[in-house]
């Protein structure tokens, strides 16, 4: 019986990549090829503990909430000015 993915990991693979500016540079920062972080958020196969707990991290370090943030609220992040 082949196991279903994980939305959860899907998710937060994706709002990790638009917190970061996209696939290849989300990638870069993980070591991996973008392909393949492109396809965990496509729900084909899932990040190995380790990946994920780091992509929970960027999601955490930049301030969003992984369970609800929304593309608007990265939007917003990524245009707020930064606190010198």
């Amino acid at each position: 019986m082949a196991l279903r993915p994980n939305p959860l990991y899907a998710a937060c693979v994706l709002r990790a990549a638009a917190l970061k500016g996209g696939f290849e540079q989300l990638g870069a920062e993980l070591g991996l090829k973008p392909a393949r972080v492109q396809r965990w958020a496509e729900g084909i196969g899932s990040p190995p503990d380790a990946i994920f707990l780091k992509i929970v991290d960027l999601l955490l370090d930049d301030g969003v909430d992984p369970t609800v943030a929304s593309a608007a609220q990265l939007a917003a992040k990524r245009q707020a000015p930064k606190a010198k």
